[in-house]
């Protein structure tokens, strides 16, 4: 049993740390980590019904880290880190054990979330860096959600765009 998740985390940097408390949410932070439905029973009996405390309880089957992926290929992240700044994703720049690993993989996508710098915010700002993100590597057109932290001037940004299916128009034809 792992948890609270926020007593289970250290981060690599004061940065770091600020954009996972603003990317995970608060009710996550709050949850302890089970391997096993016995173990969320018996959590839930001592702590819930027992003392009369609410808390959150994620499930991570065996506790393992799944493997890892990642929403970009290796190559354009290396036109990222060369190009725009970006430093990696967010699950990069933390660790926790195995289980809590997976159990914000699971709910909050850290291992998704770009991770940038000044220049990551002037790539944004001037040279389309969102429309690269949100573009599919493909080139089948399709645009995909993304996330991604920046600095500019010692403050930080979070740039989230999010596609939604129920705004795209179809057109039929007879």
């Amino acid at each position: 049993m792992y948890g609270p998740i926020v007593c289970e985390i250290t981060t690599k940097n004061a940065n770091a740390a600020t954009y996972l408390e603003q990317h995970v949410a608060q009710h996550v932070w709050q949850s302890f980590v089970v391997e096993s439905k016995e173990d969320y029973n018996l959590l839930y009996r001592e702590v819930r019904e027992k003392r009369g405390l609410k808390i959150n309880i994620i499930i991570i089957e065996g506790g393992e880290l799944k493997q890892i992926r990642r929403k970009y290929t290796e190559s354009m992240m290396e036109t990222l880190k060369r190009d725009h700044g970006v430093m990696g994703y967010l699950d990069e720049f933390f660790e926790a054990p195995a289980a809590v690993m997976q159990a914000l993989i699971e709910s909050s996508n850290v291992q998704s979330v770009l991770v940038g710098s000044d220049k990551t915010q002037e790539s944004l700002d001037k040279r389309g860096l969102l429309k690269m993100l949100t573009s599919s590597e493909d080139g089948s057109g399709t645009e995909r959600d993304c996330c991604i932290f920046s600095t500019n001037m010692n403050k930080a940004f979070k740039v989230r765009s999010t596609i939604d299916a129920s705004f795209i128009q179809h057109e039929e034809s007879d």
